[in-house]
C-alpha cells in the first residue's frame, strides 16, 4: 500500500498529472468502480465535508476527501484523504464491554473481569483486522481508478529525491515573454 498515514484514522494517496487530469475525473472513475463492484455508500451529499462515504463493514465506515492543486501549464497535483472510522455498532460494543468491566470491578467478580478482558481483546483484534482490510480494499480501488484516469502516482516516501511536479513554461511561452520584455526596454 502506498498510502501515507496522517493519523490513526486518516491516510493520504497522491498523484500528479501533466495533462490537466485531477480530482473530477478521479471521482468519476471511483464512482464507476464502486458501481462495478457494487460497493455501497453515499455518493451525493453536498452538505458533508467528504466527497464519498463508503460502507467498510459492520466495524468501519470509510470517507474519501479529494483535492487537486493547479500547478500551471496543465499540471495538477491530486490528493485523496481516506478516513476510516468505527461504526456505531463498534462503539456500542466497546461501551458495553466497558460497562461490564466496571460492574465486575465494582462487585469484585474475578470471572467477570477475566471475561471482560477476553471480550475486549477479541473485539480489539477483530476491529484491527477489519480496519486493515478496509484500508487495503479502498486503497486498491482508488489506485485502480487513478490508473484508469491516467494519474501518475506520487511516492511520498521519495519526497527528498522526488520533487512534486513544478510549473515549467513551454519554450514558446518563454520566448514570447522575452520578446515582450525586450520591446518594453527599447
Amino acid at each position: 500500500m502506498n498510502c501515507k498515514s496522517i493519523s490513526y484514522f486518516s491516510h493520504d494517496l497522491y498523484w500528479h498529472s501533466n495533462t490537466g487530469v485531477g480530482r473530477e475525473l478521479l471521482l468519476t472513475e471511483i464512482l464507476s468502480e464502486t458501481k462495478r463492484t457494487r460497493w455501497p455508500g453515499d455518493f451525493d451529499n453536498p452538505w458533508k465535508a467528504w466527497d464519498i462515504s463508503l460502507v467498510g463493514d459492520c466495524w468501519h465506515r470509510i470517507t474519501l476527501r479529494s483535492v487537486s492543486e493547479e500547478l500551471g501549464n496543465n499540471q495538477r497535483f491530486t490528493r485523496v484523504r481516506i478516513g476510516i472510522y468505527p461504526t456505531l455498532f463498534q462503539r456500542i460494543l466497546l461501551l458495553a464491554i466497558l460497562a461490564w468491566t466496571c460492574t465486575a470491578l465494582l462487585n469484585i467478580v474475578v470471572w467477570g473481569l477475566v471475561a471482560a478482558a477476553i471480550a475486549a481483546l477479541a473485539v480489539g483484534a477483530v476491529a484491527l483486522v477489519s480496519r486493515e482490510r478496509c484500508l487495503r480494499a479502498v486503497t486498491t480501488m482508488i489506485n485502480r481508478s487513478a490508473a484508469i484516469a491516467r494519474l501518475i502516482p506520487y511516492d511520498w516516501r521519495d519526497s527528498r529525491t522526488q520533487q512534486p511536479p513544478a510549473f515549467t513554461e513551454e519554450p514558446q511561452i518563454a520566448e514570447n515573454r522575452n520578446r515582450k520584455l525586450e520591446r518594453v526596454k527599447s
